[in-house]
């Protein structure tokens, strides 16, 4: 996706009187209470997709179905570096900045430096200082139409400097005048680079009848001497056609008529999954279905097979097989589990890439272990799709802020108020959905309590005191050290597998800066903030599957010499499923915390040690507190 959702501003719809959704992330969470509005996000988006195809905003569709309000969409989208290239270099090659850069070069003493000439220095600075970052579109309804347009669509430069790229702007009853963005009359500046681009610079392309959002945006496809706007329309357009919402309420028919299955696309509340599976089947698409049973099968490892079978000539339905069972169950018999997570597999290899995907409570009928494997696939998907779900589970929270969002949605009286939710902050969604509060709690007053962290280390490195399962000591890590690429390569391996070992036993924690050997000294590490960077690069680098199982904390201690250092605590969860680790020869093993080794075990007998978990979680946190309060 060249273009990227990262918020949306709502005024006076559904519920949401004035509301704003900020710093949308590749997977994000809306969660509350039945009845809250969370919901209403993914109506907005079908309002969006309604407008686009010119189909009439109703009245239902008004806050509080007061149809005198006025109705009003702010779409804000970030920009690859890519895009951002793109249309800095139009502007560049074309020579529309020409005048500007020889400006600057004479007048302003700052730039004479710059080599303005050169188009890689041109383009770094511009992009350095935050030229062309994002795009703001502002939908409006007015009276005399059916549906929402494009009233405005301006572009962000540094400092929040919004420069409008195009206008639309209603003149009387039945008249609008349409103006872009001109960088031709950037030619005839004599202003600085840092000052052109905080003014607009129109021209009128027509004036008439009002224009709905696709006639626009098709429209100024064709503008090629307007740069960058048909490059954004072009996106824009891309947008809109690739919003996809799969609703709360699914449905899967137990068998499906064959004819015209060849023609058939797979219906959101997947009524014809069974169909587009026989689909695949005609056409000779069988690694479709091979990849959709392998899939499958990483939820559900019982499942031997998923197909579909034809009956009576004119109909297909879809058959389970399972491991070890000499019968097959048909789609009456199924779980309602599995359909919903076929169908969500099936969908996203439909719809491939750069899309919106929006899927209201994926948790339906499923348990928490389930939820929480659901929840991963969708953090992996959202590398290619922007995801958004609804629901009042859990385990689709997400802890990594720069993958995720969350939004918790309350009702206040009719109106319902959005809240973004920071991971420290996770506690008020348990206790606004009545969910057991004191475990979780007592794992974050733990990890966020700094006092309680130094009274642990300080008892830990007492003299004599043995280290146990649940904690290490480590001066520094090898693979910060080591200056060979094998050497390196070794000591990253090493230190996935100590981690795993964690991980795949009782989780535990990693204490960085302090001396391992008995008189403990603390030593402390410098350069935190891009060591701990590496940390997590290095483990999604080595270990299947790729989740994010760790929480770094810093902390500051005074060494014997009452000189204050910083010393890192990684703090391991203990997984629900087996971390494996890639080692030198290309091969994935399990390890097991043993004493204060990393034992090599199979992945069998560390998913046996699983059975009861249902979580990823710090339950260990428990033993250390308890360990704090113990005099001996």
């Amino acid at each position: 996706m060249n273009i990227k959702l990262s918020g949306i501003e709502i005024k006076n719809f559904l519920s949401y009187k004035d509301a704003k959704f900020e710093d949308f992330k590749d997977y994000n969470v809306i969660i509350g209470k039945n009845s809250s509005g969370k919901s209403n996000l993914f109506k907005i988006f079908k309002i969006l997709q309604d407008s686009y195809s010119e189909r009439k905003v109703n009245r239902e569709q008004y806050y509080d179905g007061d149809e005198t309000l006025p109705l009003e969409l702010n779409l804000i989208f970030s920009l690859t570096s890519e895009f951002r290239n793109k249309i800095i270099l139009e502007l560049i090659t074309r020579n529309f900045l020409n005048r500007v850069f020889d400006y600057t070069r004479k007048n302003d003493p700052k730039f004479q430096e710059f080599n303005w000439n050169d188009t890689k220095v041109a383009l770094d600075w511009l992009k350095s200082n935050e030229y062309f970052n994002k795009i703001k579109i502002f939908l409006k309804k007015y009276d005399i139409g059916k549906a929402l347009y494009i009233e405005r669509i301006q572009i962000l430069h540094m400092d929040n400097n919004y420069q409008d790229l195009f206008h639309f702007k209603r003149l009387d009853n039945d008249n609008f005048q349409n103006s872009v963005y001109n960088p031709k009359a950037i030619q005839k500046q004599n202003v600085s680079i840092d000052r052109v681009f905080l003014k607009n610079y129109f021209a009128n392309i027509r004036t008439g009848g009002i224009r709905y959002i696709k006639q626009i945006l098709e429209e100024h496809l064709n503008l090629e001497n307007y740069p960058p706007i048909p490059f954004i329309a072009k996106e824009l357009i891309k947008f809109f056609e690739n919003i996809h919402i799969i609703p709360d309420k699914r449905r899967f028919n137990p068998r499906a008529e064959t004819s015209g299955a060849t023609r058939l696309s797979l219906d959101p509340v997947g009524s014809n999954l069974v169909t587009i599976i026989y689909k695949k089947l005609v056409t000779n698409e069988h690694d479709w279905n091979s990849k959709l049973n392998k899939q499958l099968l990483e939820f559900i490892p019982e499942i031997d097979i998923l197909r579909q079978e034809v009956i009576e000539n004119d109909y297909t339905i879809l058959i389970l097989k399972e491991n070890d069972l000499n019968i097959e169950l048909n789609l009456d018999n199924m779980g309602a589990g599995i359909l919903n997570i076929a169908h969500f597999i099936a969908y996203i290899m439909e719809i491939g890439q750069d899309n919106i995907l929006c899927i209201e409570e994926p948790g339906l009928h499923l348990h928490p272990g389930l939820e929480i494997k659901l929840r991963d696939k969708f953090l992996q998907e959202s590398k290619s799709n922007q995801i958004f779900i609804t629901t009042h589970s859990r385990e689709f929270l997400y802890e990594n802020e720069e993958e995720c969002s969350v939004y918790l949605i309350q009702k206040e009286n009719t109106k319902s108020i959005v809240n973004k939710i920071l991971e420290e902050d996770f506690e008020e969604i348990y206790e606004e959905l009545d969910l057991d509060i004191n475990k979780y709690r007592l794992q974050q007053t733990f990890l966020y309590n700094e006092e309680a962290l130094i009274l642990f280390i300080k008892k830990a490195i007492e003299p004599n005191r043995i280290e146990n399962d649940l904690w290490d000591f480590k001066q520094t890590l090898d693979f910060w050290e080591k200056s060979s690429k094998s050497e390196k390569k070794r000591a990253k391996i090493k230190f996935c597998n100590q981690v795993t070992s964690f991980a795949n036993y009782d989780g535990g924690l990693l204490i960085i800066g302090i001396t391992d050997d008995d008189p403990k000294k603390i030593v402390g590490i410098d350069g935190l903030e891009e060591k701990i960077k590496q940390i997590k690069k290095v483990l999604r680098k080595f270990t299947e599957p790729k989740k994010d199982f760790i929480k770094c904390k810093e902390i500051k201690l005074i060494d014997d010499f009452d000189i204050e250092k910083i010393i890192l605590i990684v703090a391991i969860k203990q997984t629900r499923e087996p971390i494996l680790v890639e080692q030198e020869d290309g091969k994935f093993v399990c390890k097991k915390r043993n004493n204060t080794e990393a034992e090599t075990v199979t992945y069998k007998e560390v998913e046996t040690l699983k059975t009861n978990i249902t979580s990823d979680n710090f339950n260990f946190f428990i033993d250390l507190q308890t360990f704090i309060k113990d005099n001996k």
